[in-house]
């Protein structure tokens, strides 16, 4: 499956969108942990906003 993700960088005090990141970057399952509820409510709260 190809996710259309944005990857970023954090230089400079500041997140950089990754232009072009290698494929590698596709599968973090191995580096992150799951959502909490608080962070999905978070999620769900800033999407009605937009």
């Amino acid at each position: 499956m190809n996710w259309k993700i944005n990857f970023f960088n954090y230089e400079n005090d500041k997140w950089i969108t990754m232009k072009n990141p290698d494929e590698f970057f596709i599968n973090y399952v191995g580096y992150c942990t799951p959502l909490t509820k608080e962070q999905f409510q978070k999620l769900l709260k800033a999407q009605k906003n937009n």
